[in-house]
């Protein structure tokens, strides 16, 4: 895998306009700016590693398949700033899109919070101490019960963004934009 290094200043420019541009969007409101900044970093960090890529000159037989994704990200990009303009004049259905984009993300990350947390390494604890334990769940008590339901929660929560992804896909290919992916990571405390 790259490492993101050095990438060219018209790259940087291109991201930092970006960011701008999605400030202004949602009305210069952090929250919202934060859970669509976390949509599209990926797919920023995912071109500036193509572009170094690019740059690579051990690679020859990858650059005519790179120049192709390039442009075609490059495309994508034109199509979002332009739908980010204009969700930073008017307030109609851009920027209804970037609303629901950024709860989208937000009701994605948050009911699997408490999903990854586990407890920690306590250097002054003995290796088999009771922080250590699985918990027990026996069928029928209450804690086992509100598992139970939390579970059924998720996998609810699941169901409904599968197809709630499938349509940000078809929307990202029929119009040419990309609308920011949403990739779920380790939680790290």
């Amino acid at each position: 895998m790259y490492p993101i290094g050095p990438v060219p200043p018209e790259f940087k420019s291109v991201y930092r306009l970006f960011l701008r541009s999605l400030l202004r969007s949602v009305g210069n409101q952090y929250g919202p700016f934060s859970n669509l900044r976390r949509l599209y970093r990926p797919l920023f960090r995912t071109a500036a590693r193509n572009i170094i890529k690019l740059d690579d000159a051990e690679r020859e037989a990858q650059h005519a398949n790179l120049r192709i994704w390039l442009q075609t990200w490059d495309r994508r990009v034109d199509g979002t700033l332009a739908l980010l303009a204009n969700a930073s004049q008017t307030y109609g259905l851009p920027s209804t899109l970037l609303s629901n984009l950024a709860l989208v993300h937000l009701h994605v990350k948050l009911p699997f919070l408490p999903l990854h947390r586990r407890s920690t390494w306590n250097s002054h604890q003995a290796q088999d101490g009771t922080n250590y334990l699985v918990p027990d769940y026996r069928p029928g008590t209450r804690e086992t019960n509100r598992r139970l339901q939390e579970l059924r929660w998720r996998q609810i929560d699941e169901d409904v963004y599968n197809p709630v992804g499938e349509a940000i896909k078809l929307a990202e290919g029929r119009n040419n934009l990309t609308l920011g992916r949403v990739f779920r990571t380790a939680y790290v405390p």
